[in-house]
């Protein structure tokens, strides 16, 4: 099977990494390290990268020219003092005959810089679904938004297929399954990437199974395979009559196959 590989963050991509004082007045140190992660994004080939409230306080000088020199900033809800939208509110991203749509929304929070507005994030997210779902296949939301914000995507926006989160007070999240969509969260502060491996079998309810579930099963299934031949083996040269155990061994793999499958 194809393989293919999409690179997103959901926010706090500058607060994780603990740049304080952004928009103090010696501030040359923490933009130098904020370009130098812009940079280390994009040599990492970044498909899109969400914005919070927090990274605001970069300044709009700083989303200019990283945007000018086509980093790919998403934010459905953010505008400038004339009610402009400043950011790309979603990314296109086609995989072999899948297009997906991926969403950014950026959270409430406290920034001081005046010249951005973040809007409701809500208003933002039904317009952008009702662009997209005529032309996309997967609808992926990028959302620094909170648990209980997440939640309500979740209940109340059933188009959305995958929220990405960058809840600063999160953790490590295992995908989780609410009505119609996939959660999923890395830690913060930039100490881990999350990977998430996705198995398409057209429509459908989700599916959860952890990486070590699945190599457990693999091993459980060449056990039986191991048992199989053996007392098949055996049952060959002695005469002995091992067909009923060897009919629940074909059951059992049976089975896993399917589970696995």
């Amino acid at each position: 099977m194809a393989q293919s590989l999409i690179t997103v963050d959901a926010g706090n991509l500058l607060f994780k990494n603990a740049l304080p004082g952004l928009s103090g007045p010696d501030n040359t140190p923490a933009f130098i390290a904020a370009h130098g992660i812009v940079r280390a994004y994009k040599a990492m080939s970044y498909d899109a990268v969400a914005i919070s409230s927090s990274d605001l306080s970069a300044g709009f000088d700083f989303f200019q020219q990283t945007s000018d020199d086509s980093f790919p900033w998403v934010s459905a809800n953010v505008y400038d003092e004339n009610a402009h939208l400043l950011f790309s509110p979603h990314i296109i991203k086609k995989l072999q005959s899948l297009t997906i749509g991926i969403i950014g929304l950026t959270g409430g929070g406290v920034h001081n810089i005046e010249q951005f507005v973040i809007t409701d994030w809500r208003k933002a997210l039904r317009s952008e679904i009702t662009l997209l779902k005529k032309s996309c296949d997967t609808l992926v939301v990028l959302s620094n938004l909170t648990e209980l914000e997440n939640n309500e995507i979740q209940k109340d926006f059933n188009e959305i297929d995958i929220i990405v989160s960058g809840d600063k007070k999160g953790a490590n999240v295992q995908p989780q399954v609410s009505h119609n969509s996939l959660l999923v969260q890395s830690g913060g502060r930039g100490k881990y990437i999350g990977k998430l491996d996705i198995v398409r079998h057209g429509q459908g309810d989700w599916l959860v199974v952890s990486s070590q579930s699945l190599e457990y099963q693999k091993n459980k299934l060449s056990s039986i395979n191991l048992q199989l031949s053996q007392l098949e083996n055996q049952q060959s040269k002695t005469g002995n009559d091992f067909s009923q155990r060897i009919a629940r061994l074909k059951l059992s793999r049976q089975m896993l196959s399917d589970q696995i499958a």
